[in-house]
């Protein structure tokens, strides 16, 4: 929610990833979403999944719009907002 509302003010904010990931004993401070199937319903799990892949793209574009900073596997940035002008991120 920070990328979609730093993007929209009048005064340049930029957002930083969060530092330290895990803080304390094991509280997480970084998390990915997912969702999730019943176990049995493989074929459900199949066709979210092709969508996903499919429809990658527009969600990543969607993603890009309102700001939403992603990592990759590595923990890189991804999003295309980080390489915006005025470095709003």
């Amino acid at each position: 929610m920070a990328g979609y509302f730093a993007a929209r003010e009048d005064v340049p904010l930029r957002l930083k990833l969060v530092e330290p990931r895990i803080d304390g004993p094991r509280l997480p401070m970084v998390f990915d979403i997912s969702m999730g199937v019943r176990k049995e319903d493989r074929a459900l799990r199949d066709e979210v999944d092709a969508a996903l892949s499919d429809l990658k793209p527009q969600i990543d574009e969607v993603l890009d719009e309102y700001n939403v900073p992603r990592l990759d596997g590595s923990g890189r940035e991804i999003s295309a907002a980080s390489a915006e002008p005025g470095g709003v991120r």
